[in-house]
């Protein structure tokens, strides 16, 4: 399999454990965003590269068949703002566990639902579950990055940073918070 030395802004913005994606020359896996997200807007699909998978070597621009076997960092890409009111399943990430995914909270209204506290439903508000978690302030906005995660038995609500959130029983996808290094 080859792939496009290229990165599309699309590619940059589904950050995984590997810190990169290429453009694929097939059309492949791509993020779907809800409507009202205007995230990828208009770009050629992506294929997110994560770990155990041959990376790409930018400096020769030939593939390599090298796997990583370590963390990496999370690279955030700073151009994808998405709404108040998007939540992780707009995007149909369900089954990408342990990937992580970056956007940018413009400043807004941190009223929005949210379930769970540390690690939050899939159907919850990315940004204002951001600040519950103190990852981010309302009034600022900002970059956030999130890890993907699979069912939870059960998410506890709480009160914290002036967001209150629910409690709600078995749900099929999470996610949680992570600092991201620059």
């Amino acid at each position: 399999m080859k792939y496009s030395a290229a990165l599309s802004f699309a590619a940059i913005a589904t950050c995984t454990t590997v810190g990169i994606a290429v453009a694929h020359q097939q059309p492949s896996t791509s993020v779907s965003p809800h409507p009202s997200a205007n995230f990828i807007a208009h770009h050629h699909p992506a294929e997110v590269i994560t770990h155990h998978q041959p990376t790409e070597s930018l400096s020769h621009h030939q593939p390599t068949e090298s796997f990583a076997h370590h963390k990496p960092d999370i690279s955030v890409a700073r151009n994808s703002t998405i709404n108040w009111d998007t939540a992780p399943n707009d995007f149909n990430l369900r089954g990408k566990s342990g990937q992580y995914f970056s956007f940018n909270c413009p400043p807004g209204n941190a009223d929005q639902p949210v379930w769970g506290t540390d690690i939050y439903t899939d159907g919850s508000s990315i940004c204002a579950a951001a600040v519950h978690a103190g990852h981010l302030d309302a009034q600022s906005g900002g970059n956030i990055t999130l890890e993907l995660m699979g069912s939870q038995n059960y998410y506890e609500g709480s009160d914290r940073h002036g967001i209150e959130t629910n409690s709600y029983g078995s749900w099929s996808g999470s996610f949680r918070f992570v600092k991201a290094t620059e």
